[in-house]
């Protein structure tokens, strides 16, 4: 693992913050699936890295509720009210 990212961890651990490395998109989406229990709800704000792992869908897919405030044709309303849902989620995944 390069020296930048095992700092960076590092970093983090001291503020009580738990980084994990992962070599590939595939990999990553595997930990994710891993960590986050089929039973719990996710919320998040918005994330290139979430859409490059496709994590929603894979999540939605086991059965994982899914807070979207991004879905296609909602209203305004609806996506505030989503993502006030959201921030009450079992996982949270702020943007990264």
């Amino acid at each position: 693992m390069d020296k930048k990212i095992t700092d960076l961890i590092i970093n983090w651990q001291k503020r009580n913050i738990q980084g994990i490395f992962c070599k590939n998109k595939e990999a990553a989406a595997a930990k994710i699936l891993e960590i986050i229990p089929k039973s719990d709800s996710v919320g998040l704000s918005g994330s290139v890295t979430l859409n490059t792992l496709d994590i929603l869908n894979k999540l939605e897919a086991r059965g994982n509720k899914v807070f979207n405030q991004y879905q296609v044709g909602i209203s305004r309303g609806e996506s505030l009210e989503i993502r006030r849902q959201g921030t009450l989620a079992d996982y949270y995944f702020d943007k990264c």
